[in-house]
Order: C-alpha cells, then structure tokens, then sequence
C-alpha cells in the first residue's frame, strides 16, 4: 500500500512539472517584448518580395516603402524601373 502511496506522488510530481514547462514558453524574450531576436535562437518574421514573390527573412529584405518589399537591390531597381 505505501509503494502505491509512493508512486501516486511520483506521477503527481512528473505530472506537475511536466504542465509548468510548457507555460515557460510563453516567457520567452519575443513574446515579452514583442520583438523578435534571432540571439535567443526565436524564428524571424519571413516577407515576400513583391519582384518575384521569394520569402526572406525581415532582417535581409530591402524595404522601399510600406507595400513595396524586396529580396534584393536588383528586384527594388527592376521594379522601380517599369
């Protein structure tokens, strides 16, 4: 009876701190402050070029304006240019 005792405990415990590492994620430095720092190994928002339609990381894009992203100087130029 005292083993059974025991191991309800035991799974109890596993259990407990099992569901309190799931609600850690949430503390993670981008979604505390909203911002996304590839330094804490978080996923970078993905744009899309408005040239070619390619997805690229926001940190590698070139933006002209508010609509207008692109993956490279070429693309900006070539769309620029029509």
């Amino acid at each position: 009876m005292k083993f059974l005792i025991w191991l309800a405990i035991g799974f109890l415990l596993v259990w407990f701190f099992r569901g309190n590492k799931h609600h850690h994620k949430s503390d993670s430095p981008m979604h505390r402050n909203g911002s996304d720092d590839s330094s804490y190994g978080g996923a970078e928002a993905m744009v899309q070029c408005i040239q070619c339609s390619i997805h690229v990381p926001a940190s590698e894009a070139i933006f002209h304006s508010s609509r207008e992203i692109f993956c490279c100087e070429t693309h900006r130029n070539q769309y620029l240019a029509r």
